[in-house]
């Protein structure tokens, strides 16, 4: 089996598109603060996350 090597602009990117389509699902759904609080999560996830591969 190889070494898996992440193409980190691609995962990046990729992850921006999925948050952006559940922003989009959610939009009308939702209110300015919840959505706040929505990007503040997204915002911690990622940085707890940056340095894991799976």
């Amino acid at each position: 089996m190889g070494v898996y090597i992440p193409n980190q602009e691609l995962e990046r990117k990729t992850i921006l598109k999925k948050y952006r389509e559940i922003l989009d699902l959610m939009w009308d759904k939702t209110t300015q603060e919840q959505r706040d609080m929505i990007h503040k999560a997204m915002a911690l996830a990622a940085k707890a996350h940056k340095d894991m591969r799976r």
